[in-house]
């Protein structure tokens, strides 16, 4: 890795522990907030592609496993990440990955650039978090009844990341003019 790539992932490691210190959004009736860290998994992978990205929420992770508290509410360890709320920290490790992949691969089948990404973006970084998040969640609560759970996070997520398409965008813009 050079230089610049290792200033980027640690750029990024931070903007992501810096959204963990946002408060979750708690409902009553599900145990794990909804947090902003989601996003930058996301912007992680849709922005530094598959191997940089993945290697940013790989760091990050294994920070929060050495027990630095990273997540939202000031929560770090091992024991988090085996928790209720490991699914959806183990989801991410893959997110950046399948995110840049998609991207890279993708064909637009007759629709603009930015509906195509937006749909590999809410398929990879939300259904996929929020799937395998809510199969953790059920099998370390012992109960099947998070279908309703996972409707909500997925509309609830939808609309705090319809917003991001301007950052993106103009970062794309910043990285190809060399001034990023």
């Amino acid at each position: 890795m050079s230089i610049h790539e290792m200033t980027v992932v640690a750029m990024m490691v931070a903007i992501i522990a810096i959204l963990g210190a946002v408060p979750g959004i708690q409902l009553e009736f599900i145990p794990v907030p909804i947090v902003l860290q989601n996003m930058g998994i996301i912007i992680a992978g849709e922005l530094f592609g598959p191997r940089l990205g993945t290697i940013t929420v790989w760091l990050f992770v294994f920070l929060v496993v050495l027990g630095l508290p990273l997540l939202s509410g000031g929560r770090g360890g091992i024991m988090t990440v085996l928790g209720p709320t490991g699914g959806y920290i183990f989801a991410w490790l893959f997110v950046p990955l399948l995110i840049g992949l998609s991207l890279k691969f993708s064909c637009f089948y007759g629709m603009t650039q930015e509906i195509t990404e937006f749909l590999i973006v809410w398929l990879w970084g939300v259904i996929f978090v929020e799937g395998v998040g809510a199969i953790w969640l059920a099998n370390q609560l012992h109960t099947t009844s998070y279908s309703i759970n996972i409707s909500l996070r997925i509309l609830l997520h939808y609309n705090l990341f319809s917003g991001h398409r301007m950052i993106t965008s103009n970062y794309h813009w910043l990285w190809s003019t060399g001034i990023g």
